[in-house]
């Protein structure tokens, strides 16, 4: 694939990410506070969420294609089942802090969306 083939198909993703995004938002936009303390799932409330997305897009997307090959390593993930995808989630999930707001998550979210885009519009 050439590498304006390339640039193409990064940037229909990354518009594509923006849509989802948008969708995202205006669900939690949508969810009341009392709703946010509901459960999702057998482990998790909704308000997690927000926390999730935003370093599923770090440490995912937006590291690993800023850094190519030069990805350290011990940053290279290798989720190849469900119990190794669980367990990875549980470690990011546990770092949550337990005074941290729903509004704060929402903005670690978008600060990681944002650098998820940008690393992919500017990626060669």
């Amino acid at each position: 694939m050439g590498a304006d083939n390339g640039k193409t198909m990064v940037n229909g993703i990354a518009s594509q990410a923006q849509e989802i995004w948008e969708a995202v938002d205006n669900l939690f936009a949508g969810v009341s506070a009392d709703e946010r303390q509901q459960p999702h799932g057998p482990d998790w409330i909704f308000s997690d969420l927000p926390y999730h997305l935003g370093y599923i897009d770090q440490h995912l997307v937006a590291r690993p294609l800023l850094l190519a090959t030069n990805l350290p390593q011990v940053e290279r993930l290798e989720l190849s089942s469900v119990n190794k995808h669980n367990c990875w989630n549980d470690a990011q999930l546990a770092q949550l802090p337990a005074e941290q707001t729903v509004e704060v998550s929402l903005q670690q979210m978008h600060q990681s969306r944002e650098e998820t885009y940008q690393v992919s519009v500017d990626h060669p």
